[in-house]
């Protein structure tokens, strides 16, 4: 993200009239078009990445429409002084919105200290977020059911529900990504996110609904964005660091869609 929209968003924080005046012109009749997917309610299917790495702005990004923000990618190896600081703020400005932590091995880890990393991260946000999204560090299928395993294992050490989506590379190929899909449906993951519409279209295919698919789009065309969601995908993540860009496309397609119903 920017260093200027870094500043904005911060500035923003001072100025408590300046989310109002934002989702006065973002926030419209057609944002509210709620869906529910892992059995939470969203306000609208579209939600944003990119933005927030810190886990700091979630309330200012959420003016611009959208119905979930993702914070992070966070790796407990590159210091836990940014997951703190992260927990901390949400703990002191409740969300306004349903937020995802994205759990990424950003340190460059090697293979053996990977999996303590993901956990340390998955147990320290568990209590403050939604939901997570969880990256696989490389296109090899086998590098996350270890990790999975783990963290669906701490996950019954706690009463609550936190759904977990596993977060396939860009590049992926379809064999690699089936196997993924496949290991899913009987480890307890609750969804699978992936780029494009043609691939989260094929992965809706291969689920034939019973698994959660979340398309992301790393472009802010809401043509991109209404294929995906047309293709069955049950949220949309424009991945961003323009909050404003993106809120435009969002607004967009839902406008789009709400007019066709």
């Amino acid at each position: 993200m920017s260093k200027i929209r870094q500043k904005i968003l911060g500035f923003r924080k001072f100025l408590p009239w300046s989310s109002a005046l934002i989702r006065l012109f973002h926030l419209h009749s057609y944002h509210k078009q709620e869906t529910e997917v892992f059995g939470i309610p969203f306000q609208n299917p579209i939600g944003l990445a990119g933005a927030d790495p810190g886990g700091i702005y979630y309330n200012q990004i959420a003016d611009y429409g959208f119905g979930f923000v993702l914070t992070g990618p966070f790796s407990a190896r590159s210091g836990k002084a940014p997951l703190k600081a992260s927990i901390a703020e949400i703990v002191k400005n409740k969300p306004g919105t349903r937020i995802a932590a994205i759990l990424s091995n950003t340190a460059h880890l090697d293979e053996d200290s990977i999996e303590k990393d993901y956990v340390t991260s998955f147990s320290m946000f568990y209590d403050f977020v939604d939901f997570f999204l969880v990256e696989m560090f490389s296109k090899n299928p086998d590098s996350i059911e270890e990790i999975i395993d783990e963290l669906v294992a701490l996950r019954l050490c706690y009463d609550s529900y936190k759904p977990i989506v596993i977060k396939l590379p860009k590049d992926i190929l379809d064999e690699d990504a089936d196997i993924v899909v496949a290991n899913a449906r009987i480890s307890g993951i609750d969804g699978i996110a992936a780029y494009g519409a043609d691939q989260s279209a094929r992965l809706v295919g291969l689920t034939e609904g019973r698994l959660p698919i979340l398309g992301i789009s790393d472009s802010t065309d809401p043509a991109e964005g209404g294929r995906i969601l047309d293709g069955g995908a049950s949220l949309l993540i424009y991945e961003s660091v323009s909050p404003r860009a993106a809120g435009k496309a969002s607004k967009y397609l839902l406008k789009k869609r709400s007019e066709r119903k």
